[in-house]
């Protein structure tokens, strides 16, 4: 969807919501915007950190999907299209903060791993923009990868999640491979590396034991 690639690292923040116009309807954040000579009107709703967005074609009463359409965004749909994106991207730049990630446990770990070795991601890749990588600043090596892929690459389905590599001990590999949580190394070498996913199946102080492990050998030298 449109919205989920718009606001996929950020997160809303409530007064700048209120400040922008949202009015607040049980609980949920609701901006009304008129457009093409108000004959058509563009509703985001925002609720539980999740937006939505629709556009009414108010001569009819019925929503105008065609624009969400690439193989039918002609003139007309383009431009219903562009005034959706725009307000979308005003709204973001306007009332939401940036993430380091998508998942709120990816955040977590995010957050602890700059609290206690004050590293902050980077951003290698233009083509995987939330593909965040840890390197240890003494030896430039890599100790922690969070991706947001598909649950197909892992076998498990379609939607996207994020997922942790580490590197640890072989032997240790071999024994979490039998727990939930814990898959071979995507686009890693399966032998050191291993992927946890970050759906609050393992919980973060394990996972940052993990971590931990992963920093020391990203400490050795050649």
């Amino acid at each position: 969807m449109i919205e989920n690639d718009i606001f996929k690292r950020f997160s809303p923040c409530e007064d700048k919501l209120l400040s922008y116009g949202f009015d607040v309807i049980d609980g949920v954040y609701i901006f009304k915007k008129y457009i093409i000579d108000n004959s058509f009107m563009i509703i985001i709703s925002i609720i539980n950190s999740c937006v939505k967005g629709k556009v009414l074609d108010l001569d009819t009463d019925c929503e105008y999907t065609n624009f969400r359409i690439e193989s039918n965004c002609g003139n007309f749909a383009g431009d219903i299209k562009k005034l959706f994106v725009d307000l979308l991207i005003d709204i973001r730049d306007k009332c939401f903060d940036s993430k380091m990630f998508v998942s709120n446990q990816a955040n977590r770990i995010g957050n602890l791993i700059k609290e206690k070795y004050d590293d902050f991601p980077f951003y290698e890749w233009d083509s995987t923009p939330n593909t965040g990588v840890f390197k240890n600043k003494n030896t430039g090596k890599w100790y922690g990868i969070i991706m947001n892929v598909k649950r197909s690459k892992l076998s498990l389905g379609d939607e996207l999640v994020d997922v942790l590599n580490v590197k640890i001990a072989p032997d240790k590999i071999v024994n979490l491979l039998h727990k939930n949580g814990f898959y071979p190394a995507y686009h890693m070498n399966k032998k050191y590396w291993i992927s946890i996913i970050l759906d609050e199946t393992i919980s973060d102080i394990d996972i940052m034991n993990l971590i931990d492990e992963s920093y020391v050998y990203s400490s050795k030298k050649k």
